[in-house]
């Protein structure tokens, strides 16, 4: 059964700036150029269960998403799914009984 996470991806790259500021401009501005020539190993990857960020509702679509499923309807399915194995497990304890 498919779970919802939140990751944080972390990596370096080396920009040229006139002062901290600039430099943090100009990461935002090539952070997809940077991630393109990163590898694997030179990256971090923290993985939380859930969803750790308010701002993402019930109407944003995870970034692997299959046929842009949402969060909404994740969660509904998860939470089907969690009652239907309550229930069955409530059967069972009850057929040994």
């Amino acid at each position: 059964m498919n779970k919802l996470y939140t990751v944080t991806v972390s990596y370096q790259f080396v920009v040229v700036a006139s002062n901290e500021n600039e430099a943090k401009q100009e990461a935002i501005k090539n952070c997809l150029n940077g991630l393109h020539t990163a590898d694997e190993e030179d990256m971090g990857v923290h993985v939380i269960e859930g969803i750790a960020n308010q701002k993402w509702d019930d109407e944003c679509i995870p970034a692997n998403s299959k046929h842009d499923v949402t969060i909404g309807e994740y969660r509904s399915e998860l939470e089907h799914n969690k009652y239907v194995l309550d229930r069955l497990s409530k059967i069972g304890t009850l057929l040994r009984d």
